[in-house]
C-alpha cells in the first residue's frame, strides 16, 4: 500500500527492553548534559509504535493530534498514543521535554493490577489528549522533571525499574489532574467499566473487518442491548459511535497519507460497497472523502 506517513518507531530491542526515552524538545537550549534533542523531525506529520508525553514548559504554537488543532501553550501536557499522527509546530523560544515509552515497558514492571488503561486520559479517542497544568501542578511535574533528568543523565544509573518508578509517577500525577477536570468519568475498576475497556480494546483490534455492535456482543458473551446500554451509561457515547469513530479515523488517515483512491479505502476497511462508506463518512466529518482529502492536502 502506497503510504508517506513517517514512522519513528523504537526498535524490537528498545520495544522489549529499554522503551523509555526522554528528550529535549528542538526548540530547548542544550541545557541538560547528555539529555538530547528528539532525533527525528517533529513538524511534519508522523506517526511512532510508543507513547509519547511532550510536557511544555514555556511554548507556544500549535500541535495537530489526528486531524485536529490543539494550542501548545506554556505549563501544559500532551499525552500522543501509538498510531496516532501528529505534528508539532512550536516556535523557536518553546521549551519543554518529550516522554517516550513502550506499552511493554509499562507493562514489564507494572503489578498484576495494573495497566494503561487504568488511567483516565487512555481513551484517546474521545477524551481530549491536553491536560492544561494549574501553578501546584506545573512546579509538581518541573520537580519530577529534576529528579527524572538527574536520574537519566547520571552515569551509574542503569535500573530501568526506576525510570518506571518516574514513569509512574508522572502518569499517576496526570491522572489526578485528569479525573477532578472531568468528574464525569467513572472507575473502570467495576464489572461494568471492565466491559467497557473490554469493548474499546476490541474496537481497536478490529475495526476494519466488525462494523456492528453485535459482532463485539458476541466476542464479549452478552447481549447487544447490554452492550449498548453500558458503554452509554459509563461513557455517554454509544457503541455504534465508538465503532465507527474508530473506522473513520483510519480513513481520514489513509486519505491523508496513502495513494488510495475512495474505492480500495472502502475495501480495505471491509465496506462491500464504497457508497455506503462515502456516506457513513460524510455523515461523520460532513465532507466526502474527495474533499477532506482535498482540504487535507491543501493544507
Amino acid at each position: 500500500m502506497p503510504h508517506s506517513i513517517t514512522r519513528y518507531d523504537f526498535s524490537p530491542k528498545d520495544i522489549e527492553r529499554f522503551g523509555f526515552k526522554l528528550y529535549q524538545l528542538k526548540a530547548n537550549p542544550l541545557q541538560c548534559n547528555n539529555l538530547p534533542h528528539f532525533p527525528e523531525q517533529t513538524s511534519i506529520p508522523h506517526a511512532h509504535n510508543f507513547y509519547e508525553i511532550c510536557i511544555f514548559l514555556e511554548a507556544k504554537g500549535t500541535h495537530d493530534i489526528d486531524f485536529t488543532p490543539y494550542p501548545i501553550n506554556s505549563n501544559a501536557v500532551h499525552i500522543i498514543a501509538p498510531d496516532s499522527v501528529h505534528l508539532i509546530k512550536a516556535t523557536e523560544t518553546s521549551e519543554g521535554f518529550i516522554v517516550a515509552f513502550s506499552a511493554t515497558f509499562y507493562e514489564a514492571f507494572a503489578y498484576k493490577e495494573q495497566s494503561l488503561a487504568k488511567f483516565a486520559f487512555h481513551d484517546f479517542q474521545h477524551n481530549t489528549p491536553v491536560v492544561n497544568l494549574d501553578a501546584a501542578s506545573a512546579n509538581y511535574i518541573k520537580n519530577w522533571l529534576q529528579n527524572l533528568i538527574y536520574d537519566y543523565t547520571s552515569a551509574h544509573t542503569l535500573s530501568m525499574s526506576l525510570f518506571w518508578s518516574h514513569l509512574n509517577l508522572l502518569l499517576c500525577h496526570i491522572h489526578s489532574i485528569y479525573k477532578s477536570s472531568q468528574p464525569a468519568i467513572l472507575p473502570i475498576q467495576s464489572p461494568k467499566g471492565n466491559l467497557l475497556e473490554k469493548f474499546k480494546h476490541l474496537v481497536e483490534l478490529h475495526y476494519a473487518e466488525n462494523h456492528q455492535v453485535q459482532d463485539y456482543a458476541k466476542l464479549l458473551y452478552v447481549s447487544p442491548g447490554q452492550l449498548n446500554r453500558v458503554v452509554k451509561k459509563m461513557s455517554g457515547n454509544t457503541a455504534i459511535n465508538f465503532i465507527q469513530d474508530r473506522i473513520i479515523l483510519e480513513a481520514k488517515r489513509l486519505l491523508s497519507f496513502s495513494d488510495m483512491n475512495n474505492q480500495e479505502i472502502a475495501f480495505q476497511l471491509r465496506f462491500s460497497d464504497p457508497s455506503y462508506f462515502t456516506k457513513i463518512f460524510k455523515r461523520k466529518t460532513t465532507m466526502t472523502p474527495n474533499e477532506f482529502r482535498a482540504m487535507m492536502r491543501s493544507n
